[in-house]
């Protein structure tokens, strides 16, 4: 269940109940930050069973400062819903 939406500028951000993650609207995609409890492995396996194809995402790295992984995501903004569905099976 998404609790909070802010939206300002050019940033959209969206994020989980348990501050899991946090979603970025860029230009040409959007960025995923998903917090590293979650496990590489775990990202990983869903990113692969997802409806996305290996093209439309970059392999998830590692940001020591946030704690967290970073996945990359090139989609048209009107596949945003899909990402959001994608981020809530982390919670």
């Amino acid at each position: 269940m998404v609790e909070e939406i802010t939206i300002a500028g050019d940033k959209f951000e969206i994020s989980s109940a348990h501050q899991n993650w946090t979603c970025c609207d860029l230009h040409d995609g959007f960025i995923a930050v998903v917090n590293e409890s979650v496990g590489l492995s775990n990202i990983i396996n869903k990113l692969v069973s997802s409806p996305f194809h290996y093209y439309e995402y970059n392999k998830p790295f590692r940001s020591k400062a946030n704690r967290a992984y970073c996945i990359r995501f090139k989609l048209d903004k009107g596949r945003e819903k899909e990402v959001v569905n994608f981020l809530e099976t982390f919670n």
